[in-house]
């Protein structure tokens, strides 16, 4: 990772902090691999690695940094899509008091790396098993920001955004979409029905995309 990361000439003072962090925590990184029995979902990819190999991948670092970013503020986050845990590592990296909310169909590798998560930065999560369309719907907490990292297929997300409608915390949503590619179509159904006060989409390998839309 860290021959990786010094490849990388940080253009702001948030890249520069997120790099010094991300080192800081390398070994977490690799930890999760260890309590997951050093297995993975050959072919699935997260946010630190492309899915082939278990090595931190930075030609995502752009997406990283923009998570980074918008969760270092917030007090709480709804993620949708759990796997190995490294976008939530990412998000506690930056704001280690985040209260996280966390939902995931498979429990495989998601239950041991919230165990490491919670026990590595002192912190509860709520880690619901189920599907996102079932538990979003039967949640009573308002949330800062939701991060939709699910199925990435158009149809099911776009449900799982009018749900999340429903739990913002302000009369706005703040929400980033992983796999911003396969799902771009959203885009031009929200334009359609809501005002985009924000949007951030990276220029990386599998990109993400931060919307702030007004509702």
């Amino acid at each position: 990772m860290k021959n990786l990361l010094s490849n990388i000439n940080p253009q702001t003072i948030i890249e520069d902090e997120f790099i010094k962090n991300l080192l800081n925590f390398e070994d977490v990184f690799k930890e999760i691999l260890s309590v997951c029995n050093n297995k993975f979902s050959f072919g699935t990819g997260s946010y630190l690695f492309d899915g082939t190999k278990y090595e931190y991948c930075d030609k995502m670092f752009q997406k990283q940094v923009l998570l980074y970013e918008k969760v270092k503020n917030i007090n709480s986050v709804c993620e949708i899509g759990t796997y190995m845990g490294h976008s939530l590592l990412i998000m506690l990296i930056s704001n280690p008091r985040l209260r996280i909310t966390s939902i995931d169909i498979d429990d495989t590798f998601s239950l041991p790396a919230i165990k490491l998560l919670e026990k590595k930065f002192n912190t509860n999560i709520n880690f619901i098993k189920g599907s996102s369309l079932d538990v979003l719907p039967n949640l009573q907490e308002k949330f800062d920001l939701f991060h939709i990292d699910g199925t990435h297929k158009l149809d099911f997300v776009t449900k799982e955004f009018e749900m999340c409608k429903n739990l913002t915390s302000s009369d706005e949503i703040n929400v980033i979409f992983d796999d911003y590619d396969t799902i771009s179509e959203m885009k031009n159904l929200i334009l359609k029905k809501h005002t985009i006060l924000e949007q951030v989409v990276p220029n990386c390998n599998w990109r993400n995309s931060y919307l702030k839309i007004k509702l």
